[in-house]
């Protein structure tokens, strides 16, 4: 069981219970030990980029939940952006019975199931 630090990247307004889903089922059902290294709330419009890319700095890898308006969102786009100049390892999620289209350049789009999440993060950290 590895220890990892995820920075989970959702379309704020409408996705925030995915994000508590996401940490409550990770403890019960994961076989790591995730640390959340998210924004969970709203910052100022001046520094939230700024705490952003702080939190994306210091993860293991992030994760893109894919909900309906992800594919939209501004917010969601720039932490992408971050991660990938911050060459983190990443990926999306996408949440059962949900069929959205996900964000060109966040990596592989793989369902919401512990095992499928598990094997993605040891095949990025090279665990597996």
């Amino acid at each position: 069981m590895a220890k990892v630090g995820v920075f989970f990247s959702y379309e704020y307004d409408k996705d925030k219970e995915l994000y508590g889903s996401f940490f409550a089922q990770a403890k019960k059902e994961s076989d790591h030990t995730i640390y959340d290294y998210s924004l969970d709330k709203v910052h100022p419009p001046t520094d939230w980029k700024e705490e952003a890319e702080k939190r994306i700095d210091q993860c293991d890898l992030v994760i893109i939940v894919v909900g309906q308006d992800t594919h939209s969102s501004t917010g969601v786009e720039e932490e992408r952006k971050i991660a990938k100049r911050l060459d983190k390892k990443i990926f999306q999620i996408q949440p059962q019975k949900q069929n959205y289209g996900g964000l060109n350049g966040a990596g592989e789009i793989i369902p919401w199931k512990w095992d499928k999440i598990d094997a993605k993060i040891d095949e990025l950290l090279g665990l597996a």
